[in-house]
């Protein structure tokens, strides 16, 4: 099986930005974004759920990339969690 590319950052902020959406229309997202990867449904719940530890202060174990760390800690506004829909 091949590995993925790294999520970049538009990727990621699409599934940070997901709450409300169901993982299909997160896939679409994804899919107009890069084209070529055609991410998973898995790879997204893993991702949503890595945003969802974050804001709950928990230990990452890896889940999301130093990447992915750095613009959950600057973000600009509050966003809601794509999991639960607190806002963070």
């Amino acid at each position: 099986m091949v590995r993925k590319p790294n999520w970049n950052e538009s990727e990621f902020k699409i599934v940070m930005n997901s709450y409300g959406l169901s993982i299909e229309e997160v896939v679409q997202r994804l899919q107009k974004c890069r084209p070529e990867v055609g991410r998973k449904h898995g790879a997204i719940e893993i991702v949503i759920e890595g945003i969802h530890i974050f804001h709950l202060g928990e230990e990452n174990h890896g889940i999301l990339s130093q990447m992915m760390i750095d613009i959950l800690k600057k973000k600009q506004h509050p966003i809601r969690c794509p999991k639960c829909g607190k806002k963070f």
